[in-house]
């Protein structure tokens, strides 16, 4: 237990929260201290600044007075706009879809991830003509133990799997935002909810 009060300062402080109103007793006090082994007020901060026991009635008082003290009720926060809102839920679109493709690229490690472009780039060229030489697809070529265009081919539609998964989930987050910079309405934003839907 601590309570507290120092007029010169303007605060005090009841079991941990600070106040700055000062307590209103029936004896006259500069400062005083009550805690769970003392007691004490101080009547002025001049001449020898010597403590006083409180006595048992002020004692009570000043307990009587921490146990009835009301204290403030804190403000409400302001609602958000809804501009603000969208913004809030745009953030953890990012978060959501950010995580979709970390799960993803978890799957296979740094030096795979590196070349992918390279390997899109070359199987992009292979759906368009299957029989292009080898040597004009050479990260794809490189990865095959048998080095035939059927290897090569077969290896390209599994990267361009992988393409379209990470298109698909493109999609999924420019329509969603879009959804959501459209929302004319709270209600109609908070509808908009892609916990439920693991599609893309």
């Amino acid at each position: 237990m601590k309570l507290t009060y120092d007029t010169q300062t303007g605060h005090g402080e009841i079991n941990g929260f600070f106040i700055s109103e000062k307590p209103k007793f029936t004896f006259e006090y500069e400062w005083f201290l009550v805690n769970d082994k003392v007691a004490y007020k101080l009547l002025s901060y001049g001449g020898l600044c010597e403590n006083e026991p409180l006595s048992e009635d002020e004692k009570a008082e000043v307990l009587e007075w921490a146990k009835n003290y009301k204290f403030p009720t804190p403000p409400k926060p302001k609602p958000l706009s809804l501009d603000e809102l969208k913004l809030q839920k745009i953030k953890e679109l990012n978060l959501h879809v950010n995580a979709r493709l970390e799960s993803f690229l978890s799957n296979y490690p740094s030096v795979e991830q590196k070349s992918f472009p390279d390997k899109k780039e070359e199987a992009l060229r292979v759906k368009k003509d299957n029989t292009l030489p080898l040597e004009e697809t050479p990260v794809l070529t490189a990865l095959i133990p048998v080095k035939s265009i059927e290897a090569r081919n077969y290896l390209s539609e599994k990267v361009l799997e992988k393409v379209a998964m990470l298109t698909k989930l493109e999609q999924f987050a420019v329509l969603t935002r879009d959804k959501i910079k459209e929302a004319k309405s709270k209600k109609a934003l908070n509808e908009i909810n892609w916990e439920v839907s693991n599609e893309a």
